[in-house]
């Protein structure tokens, strides 16, 4: 079972005045990109959107470490396009590095969008794929998180789990939540350590 990491909000999201809502909100540096692209990158390398990912964004922090903590949140917006919204206080972790990742079309500021969900978390020295933890989760049970069009978690059969994690291009939108919470990703001959967790509010 995957422990649960605590992320603190606190420390990085910035909050301004929406004239939608009445309210202060949340905002972040969002990088939106063309996602019907990015699906045939992942066909091309043989890997799901989460793989696709997961792999370039991790290896960027690991690479440049930054000493600030940094969560990369993930929404799709509709009409084939996705967002990566990176929040980190004061808005003052330079995360342009974003705009290399392939399908890239454009970026700026914005409110959080509600069906944003955490992705990826750096805590200033470790990268995590962070998850949901499903309500009424059961420890032993197989899980899947799907990308369209959120980041949700659900359980799923030990046949569904196998699929997913077998044919991944059939599965492009899917991902199968890692039973161990280490894993060592290898991308453009380098390798990064990354920790698979739930996490939760602090």
């Amino acid at each position: 079972m995957l422990s649960t990491i605590p992320i603190p909000v606190r420390e990085l999201f910035d909050k301004h005045f929406n004239p939608a809502t009445g309210k202060d909100d949340m905002i972040g540096q969002s990088y939106v990109y063309n996602g019907l692209d990015i699906i045939d990158k992942c066909v091309s390398n043989g890997k799901n959107i989460d793989e696709f990912l997961t792999r370039r964004l991790v290896s960027k922090l690991a690479s440049k470490k930054p000493k600030r903590k940094v969560l990369i949140l993930y929404a799709f917006k509709g009409h084939g396009l996705l967002a990566l919204i990176a929040c980190s206080k004061n808005q003052n972790l330079p995360c342009n590095w974003l705009t290399k990742l392939p399908s890239f079309v454009e970026m700026g500021q914005d409110f959080i969008p509600r069906n944003s969900r955490f992705f990826i978390y750096w805590d200033g020295s470790d990268a995590y794929r962070v998850y949901d933890k499903p309500k009424n989760y059961e420890h032993g049970q197989y899980l899947a998180c799907n990308f369209f069009p959120t980041l949700r978690v659900t359980p799923v059969s030990a046949e569904r789990y196998e699929e997913t994690e077998r044919d991944k291009l059939s599965n492009l939108e899917y991902s199968a939540v890692p039973e161990d919470e280490e894993q060592l990703l290898e991308f453009r001959g380098n390798r990064f350590l990354l920790r698979h967790t739930f996490y939760k509010f602090a």
